[in-house]
This record gives structure tokens, C-alpha cells and sequence, in this order.
């Protein structure tokens, strides 16, 4: 049994090598790479989250920017209108003033003119005193045209200064 000793003593020692060199291997240098397998993709991992807060935060950045633009855009938009509503009103309102201011003239030419033609109608009865008090002798000529003077029947005419309002 010597022997068989001898191969049972080297088989068990072979097993215990071979057991230890199993440990000594799974612990020195397939937990270590697998460790470092699991650190790397754990990186990999948070860099591709960390992109992806990155680029959702670039995209809420981005679409803020556009609303603020079209914010911008629709406020400058609303600011051109009201311009434009004030400067048509003050063109309205212009146009209301010559508008008004040409019937005012026109009104004053024609009453102007109406007094004028008031004031010629009144020279038949002037031309009527004048040969009344020319024919009578009661003056002479002269003295009788510088009471009976003529008034300006033109449309444009020189108004008395005491003209009655009618």
C-alpha cells in the first residue's frame, strides 16, 4: 500500500493545488476583470446618462429659446399693430381737422359772400337816395355821392364795419 499511498498523497496534494489554484484564480483574476468589466459599463452607463440629461437639457434650453424668440417676435409683432393703429387714428384724426377746417372756410366764404350780396342789394336804395337827393337840389353832387356812397357788391367785397347780423 506504499504505493498507492504515495499516489493518493500526490492526488490529494494535486487537488489541493489545483482547488487553491482555482480560488487563487477566480479572487487574483476573474474578479478583478470582471470587477473592472463591471466599473467600465457602470461608466459607460452613467456617460450615457449623463449625454442624455445633456441633450434634454440642450433640447428645454433650445425650445426655451424659441419661446422666448416667439415671444419676442409676437410682442414686436403686437408693438408694429398698435404703431400702425396710432398712426392711422392720427391720420384719421387729420383728415378730420382739414376736413373740418375746410367747412369752417367754406362756410365763411360763403357768408362773406352773402353779406356782400346784401350789401349791393342795399345800393338800389342808395342809388335811389342819391338821385332823390341829387334831383331835390337839396346838396350838391358831390355832398349827396359822399353820403350816398355805393357799396362793393363783388363777392370779395370790403364789408362795412357796422354790418347787422342776419
Amino acid at each position: 500500500m506504499g504505493k498507492l499511498d504515495a499516489v493518493l498523497k500526490v492526488s490529494i496534494i494535486a487537488a489541493a493545488l489545483l482547488g487553491s489554484c482555482s480560488i487563487a484564480y477566480y479572487y487574483l483574476a476573474y474578479l478583478p476583470q470582471r470587477d473592472a468589466q463591471l466599473d467600465l459599463e457602470r461608466k459607460q452607463e452613467r456617460k450615457k446618462v449623463d449625454a442624455e440629461k445633456r441633450a434634454a437639457a440642450q433640447r428645454a434650453a433650445a425650445e426655451q429659446r424659441a419661446a422666448e424668440l416667439r415671444a419676442a417676435e409676437q410682442r414686436e409683432a403686437e408693438q408694429q399693430a398698435a404703431e400702425q393703429r396710432q398712426a392711422a387714428e392720427k391720420v384719421a384724426a387729420q383728415l378730420r381737422y382739414l376736413s373740418c377746417l375746410s367747412q369752417a372756410s367754406d362756410n365763411y366764404d360763403a357768408m362773406w359772400a352773402g353779406a356782400c350780396k346784401r350789401s349791393a342789394e342795399v345800393n338800389n336804395d342808395i342809388m335811389r337816395n342819391r338821385v332823390d337827393c341829387i334831383h331835390n337840389g337839396i346838396m350838391s353832387k358831390a355832398d349827396c355821392e359822399a353820403i350816398w356812397k355805393l357799396h362793393d357788391g363783388s363777392a370779395n367785397c370790403a364789408l362795412p364795419r357796422g354790418l347787422e347780423a342776419t
